[in-house]
């Protein structure tokens, strides 16, 4: 199999009902991903599917380190747009939750410092371990199933010696990327308070929800305001409100749409810059990420302009 290959070569697109394979042929050919096709694959990788973006073994030298990471994908997106070599240093990538992305990617420094920076850790671990385990001075948590660690810790130089310290349990991909991986799906407990973020969004040049920017907050609540078009709003409400309140049951996150201040003529709604109408989403961060995932999900599969 081609490295540059996903595991899984064409993802079924439910917007344009076709199958677009996901990294370009160029870039298999000179072995070289570029950070449109990362972006590429982010768009289209669908639950469970993993995809192998560049080969880093070589023959007669040992595989080189690599480190497994849970990382929320608007997060994902802003590294790799502002950091030239993260998406470089990348290796394999899994849609694991909504939005929540498992990253394995070669372990450097620079790595480590940055995916540090919000004051915790996720990973993944080779072998499942107990809590007797780990002597860290970072607050941890271990999954039921042993096979995710948590660390937490406001100051970086402890979370990066913690990490460290316990690299050896680190999980590390095998040839392709394969690896043994539990059953069950593992997610960081409610009771864990990770460093909340408010994102403010808005509609880049491909008519997708994407951040535009990031601002920590001493509260563990945060809202997104979300600029979408009428129609999007009216289809997003559904009949009798139904969808927007599967959306509010499944999210746990706290919707409002925000109503137009006039009424609009026909022609003002078939121009955008006249029919946009906001959408407050109000929550904990894994809450919001939810809701908002959702609602793009729905918007796409739906045809429809965000």
């Amino acid at each position: 199999m081609n490295p540059l290959q996903p595991l899984n070569t064409n993802v079924f697109d439910c917007a344009n009902r076709e199958q677009t394979p996901l990294i370009k042929k160029q870039d298999a050919h000179t072995k070289q991903v570029t950070k449109e096709s990362i972006l590429n694959v982010l768009e289209h990788l669908q639950l469970r599917e993993a995809t192998v973006l560049q080969n880093l073994e070589s023959a007669g030298t040992i595989s080189p380190k690599r480190v497994c990471f849970l990382i929320n994908g608007w997060k994902l997106k802003e590294y790799i747009s502002q950091y030239y070599w993260f998406y470089k240093l990348m290796y394999r990538i899994e849609r694991t939750g909504y939005m929540e992305y498992e990253v394995t990617c070669l372990h450097t420094d620079l790595l480590l410092g940055l995916i540090t920076e919000c004051g915790f850790l996720t990973l993944k671990l080779q072998n499942p371990v107990r809590e007797s385990d780990f002597a860290t001075r970072s607050t941890s948590y271990i999954s039921t199933d042993g096979y995710s660690l948590v660390l937490l810790n406001n100051a970086r130089r402890v979370l990066i010696d913690d990490f460290r310290k316990h690299m050896h349990m680190i999980l590390w991909c095998g040839k392709n990327g394969h690896y043994k991986r539990p059953n069950t799906i593992t997610t960081t407990p409610p009771n864990i308070v990770i460093p909340p973020i408010t994102v403010k969004c808005g509609i880049d040049r491909s008519d997708r929800l994407m951040p535009l920017e990031y601002r920590r907050l001493v509260s563990s609540i945060e809202t997104v305001e979300l600029q979408l078009t009428k129609p999007s709003v009216t289809y997003l409400i559904g009949p009798q409100g139904q969808r927007i309140e599967e959306i509010r049951a499944a999210s746990g996150a706290t919707i409002k749409v925000c109503p137009l201040a006039h009424r609009l003529s026909n022609a003002q709604l078939s121009q955008s810059t006249h029919n946009k109408q906001q959408v407050s989403i109000t929550g904990t961060h894994f809450n919001v990420t939810k809701a908002v995932t959702m609602i793009e999900l729905e918007l796409l599969a739906s045809s429809r302009p965000v």
